[in-house]
């Protein structure tokens, strides 16, 4: 177990609170979109805490055709539910990799936050544009906040699976020294008998 903590909190259990709150979080936003494809009536209005963007602000931004919110409205819940679906997989791995900490378990999750951070820097500039006609200016305050806690989420995974990587490393390093002392002594020659115990 690596010693490094973050905030009082070892960084394989601050790393295992990261994913859970990304499983659920994903959970949610995947029965939210699933209701609101199933009832297209009613489709709009989920916040993507994932991706930092709330579908109906979107549509509002880019356009207000009406074409636009039957068609491509649909196509965007769509890889809003996709990415969900991805994310709630990457985070059940991430979960399993704080308990066995193997490093290769984070770089699944770590890939989908990077997106995650891309997708909600290029929403901030959205919503940014947005402001010049619309007075709900939390919009872009939740905006920040989302991507400041994206970074620091991220950082702490990342810093959690270095930490693994290098444990794995020096185990299979100590591993390997033993292994080459067992060798040297199981190679080691047998001293000859003297001189009085070969004459017969």
């Amino acid at each position: 177990m690596d010693n490094m903590k973050i905030c009082c909190v070892k960084l394989s259990l601050a790393a295992r609170v990261i994913a859970m709150i990304g499983l659920i979080t994903s959970v949610l936003i995947l029965t939210q979109l699933s209701t609101e494809l199933a009832d297209p009536e009613n489709a709009g209005g989920s916040v993507s805490i994932l991706l930092g963007l709330d579908v109906e602000e979107f549509k509002y931004t880019i356009s207000g055709e009406e074409r636009y919110r039957k068609s491509d409205a649909t196509e965007i819940m769509v890889a809003f539910l996709l990415f969900s679906f991805i994310y709630a997989v990457a985070s059940a791995i991430l979960i399993w990799g704080t308990i066995v900490e193997q490093s290769w378990c984070a770089l699944p999750w770590l890939i989908c936050e990077a997106f995650s951070f891309a997708t909600q820097v290029s929403t901030l500039a959205i919503h940014a544009i947005a402001l010049r006609t619309r007075k709900d200016k939390w919009v872009i305050t939740f905006s920040v906040l989302n991507i400041g806690l994206t970074v620091y989420f991220w950082v702490v995974v990342f810093c959690a699976q270095r930490t693994w990587r290098r444990q794995s490393e020096e185990e299979k390093e100590l591993e390997r020294t033993r292994n080459g002392t067992q060798d040297k002594h199981e190679e080691s020659p047998v001293p000859p008998l003297p001189n009085k115990y070969m004459q017969v």
